[in-house]
């Protein structure tokens, strides 16, 4: 009996010393896609040179987003932080989680139409040749390098 349990004592502590050692491991940084690097290092190429009335009016937009998307933002890291503790219960209600993940989705709609509206304004005061700067650069601005798309123009 005292064999058994030493026995397992000592094959639970290699398991532990073998997680321990899986999980120390670093993990490898994911191989860029093909072109990320292009885009970066044309990204860093192209500039936008702004005139001094559109500087004035590129900060006056961002202010004024900035202003405007405060208030939402707080109340989905608010609603976001109720709907942890809702997850949290002892015993969760699936009808009360839905309701706050549709205000949370209800409010995500708004700020991403404000970020629309925004972004629009600025190319208002853009020239068409740093519209076309400021379209590649949105472009360039990729999620994880994974999922990144390479545009046309890019790839030549």
């Amino acid at each position: 009996m005292n064999a058994i349990k030493i026995t397992l004592a000592l094959i639970i502590s290699l398991g532990f010393f073998g997680i321990t050692i899986i999980c120390a491991q670093s993990v490898p940084e994911p191989m860029p896609c093909p072109h990320h690097q292009k885009m970066v290092e044309k990204k860093e190429a192209v500039k936008l040179e702004f005139t001094l009335e559109q500087e004035r009016e590129l900060h006056k937009l961002k202010l004024n987003f900035h202003k405007e998307s405060a208030p939402l933002r707080t109340e989905i890291e608010t609603k976001e932080m109720e709907l942890r503790e809702l997850w949290l219960e002892e015993k969760p209600d699936v009808e009360k989680i839905i309701k706050k993940a549709q205000e949370i989705h209800k409010l995500q709609g708004q700020l991403q139409e404000k970020e629309i509206r925004h972004r629009f304004a600025i190319l208002k005061i853009l020239t068409p040749e740093q519209r076309k700067v400021f379209q590649f650069r949105q472009r360039c601005q990729c999620g994880p390098m994974e999922r990144c798309r390479a545009p046309r123009d890019i790839m030549d």
